[in-house]
This record gives structure tokens, sequence and C-alpha cells, in this order.
């Protein structure tokens, strides 16, 4: 019994019958091709079934670049936060780039709830950009940063980041409440009151007279986001005390950022959301030369002159 063997010529196959005389001519379509000619595309067949793979190096020809020359900042951020990356893109030139790792957090957001991230925030340092230096690692959130507490959080990433400067939301605003010269405050939150009364406690043992603080009460941290820019306007305007010097805006979900510019006009007086402090805290530590504008009086005044500064917020 004879077997056909089948080779492909411009898309046409040559039937071969195995064990048929070697001198019989072949038909390929309707032409009838030589005994030489089959010798040929019988040798091509066996080089391509047989053909080794060629394995090279490639030398580049241009020098390695420095990117984010500016400055390299990373972030720790909660499992659960929708706005943080894109706050951060919105606030930060294009030379500067950040790098994000996550910690797993709990809903309901309570005091209680928010401390159990503690055990995660090491490992979620360690992931970031391992073996790259870093010019600050932020922790991202401020109700975590009060609950588990300023230098813990920094304990905790040292343990495996020793030595990077780290920022956290709480001393970013304190240290622009400072540069405001603002002691006398309204806050809003997209917190229940139990943890707005955690929030106020905390900045009244830091020396400033909390005059009202309004939350919009939501326990999940992923709908905080959700919270139209609109309505953080509106509330803003609507619970500052008109005997506050500054209103401070917490919460990394919040999308305040948007309308920054727009209640610092409405009020009179300067506007600080967390996701801006940590910018302008990142950006002083990097000191990066240049204003950035709309995203408040922070941003935008408050860059060049700090250019001096080497140390972390």
């Amino acid at each position: 019994m004879h077997f056909p063997a089948f080779y492909a010529v411009n898309h046409q196959y040559l039937i071969v019958l195995a064990g048929s005389p070697a001198n019989q001519p072949r038909s390929i379509g309707n032409q009838t091709i030589s005994i030489e000619q089959q010798k040929q595309l019988k040798a091509r067949a066996l080089i391509k079934e047989n053909r080794i793979m060629k394995l090279t190096t490639v030398q580049h020809k241009q020098p390695l670049e420095n990117l984010a020359p500016a400055g390299r900042i990373g972030v720790i951020a909660l499992a659960t936060d929708f706005n943080i990356e894109v706050d951060l893109y919105r606030l930060y030139p294009s030379d500067v780039q950040f790098f994000t790792s996550r910690v797993k957090n709990v809903n309901p957001l309570t005091i209680e709830n928010l401390r159990t991230m503690a055990p995660g925030i090491s490992m979620a340092a360690d992931t970031i950009l391992p073996g790259v230096e870093l010019d600050a690692i932020i922790y991202a959130c401020t109700s975590g940063t009060i609950a588990i507490g300023v230098d813990r959080i920094a304990e905790l990433v040292h343990e495996v980041r020793p030595g990077v400067a780290v920022i956290n939301p709480v001393t970013s605003a304190l240290s622009a409440f400072q540069r405001f010269g603002a002691k006398r405050i309204s806050i809003l939150t997209p917190y229940t009151e139990a943890v707005n009364q955690e929030i106020a406690k905390f900045f009244t043992s830091q020396g400033h007279e909390v005059l009202t603080i309004a939350g919009f009460g939501f326990e999940d941290d992923t709908a905080m986001t959700y919270i139209t820019p609109q309505d953080i306007r509106d509330a803003a305007i609507d619970c500052c005390d008109p005997d506050a010097e500054l209103l401070f805006i917490s919460c990394t979900a919040l999308r305040a950022s948007l309308v920054l510019d727009e209640i610092e006009q409405r009020l009179g007086i300067p506007v600080v959301s967390t996701n801006q402090a940590l910018a302008w805290a990142s950006l002083q530590l990097v000191r990066y030369p240049m204003a950035v504008n709309d995203f408040g009086a922070l941003l935008r005044e408050h860059l060049t002159t700090d250019r001096a500064r080497t140390e972390p917020i």
C-alpha cells in the first residue's frame, strides 16, 4: 500500500506516493514536474522541518534613559481606593512618576478596621520596584494614619525600605496648615461621625482649633469616590465656618482636586485636600522647581519657595 506525502508549492500540494518508482514524474495541480524538481522540493521540506532557532543578543546603541528624572515616588494605596492614582496623575508634573502598591483593608471604614491594615504595610512597601531607589514612599490614607499612628507607619515601611522618606496625609496637611499660618480650621470628610470625632481629636491635639467638621457619612471606601465633585464643592462651601482660616478636605478617595480652585475662590481662604497635600509634600522633598497650576494655592504658590528643603514632611 502506498501512503501519500504532501509538499506545498505556491499554496498547492504535490502528492507523492511513498514507495513508488523514484523516476516516476509527479504532478502539481495540472502541471507535471521533473525528478530533479521533486528532489529540490523534498530537500526544502526537510530543511524547513529541521530548521534550528537562531539565538542572538543585541546591543543597544543609545545610552540608557533616566526615567522619572525629577522624582520617583512609591505609593501604598488602600486596596479599595478608586481615586488615588487618577488624582496623582493630575497633580504630578510629567517628569515625576509614582509607583503604586496596595494594602488590604476592610469595610466598613471604622477606626478598628483601619488598624487591621498595619500588618500589610511592610509587604506593600516591599513590592514597589524592589531594588530601585525611591525618593519617598507615601502611605495614602488619612484616617488610617490617625488610627495606626504616624511613627508606626514609618517603622513598618522602614522594616523593608530602610532610610527612605515616608510621607503620610496628616503630617503633610499639618505642614500645609503651617505654611498658610492657619490655626482655625474647618474640615470636610466622607466619613461617619464616629471617625470624624477621631479626626477632630487628632488635629486639636496638634494645636489647631477645629471650628466645624462635616462628613458624608460613608462607610464604604470605594463608594466615597462616587461622590461628585459638585457635591464636594457645595458641601465644602456650606460646612466651612466663616471664622475658619483654612478648609481641609480629608480622604484620598474624594475627587476634591477637581474643585479646589473653585472652592478657594468662593470661600476666599486656602483649601487643602489630602491628595494635594501629599503631592505638595513629595514635590518639596524632591525640590521640584516649578509651580503646579489648577489645583489650589498650595501647589501654585508654595512650591518654588521651598526648593531648599531636603527633609521629609
